[in-house]
């Protein structure tokens, strides 16, 4: 298992992780939608929210395999 590549990619996770977080907190879900490219587009509130968690329980995942790997 390459264990820097986990690294960077559990580095990147967080910073989208809390990127997605600072948004929703300082827009609507449109908001969201204009500010983003990649990000799937939402239909509301609840869409950004369940989008968060799945972000971080991806990122949890990930970490668990870094764990393993070291």
């Amino acid at each position: 298992m390459n264990t820097q590549l986990i690294k960077d990619v559990v580095q990147l996770l967080k910073a989208y992780h809390q990127d997605i977080i600072y948004l929703h907190k300082t827009r609507d879900y449109e908001g969201v939608n204009y500010t983003t490219s990649g990000t799937p587009c939402f239909e509301s509130e609840e869409e950004v929210e369940a989008y968060q968690t799945r972000v971080e329980n991806i990122l949890k995942e990930v970490k668990e395999l870094q764990n393993i790997g070291e």
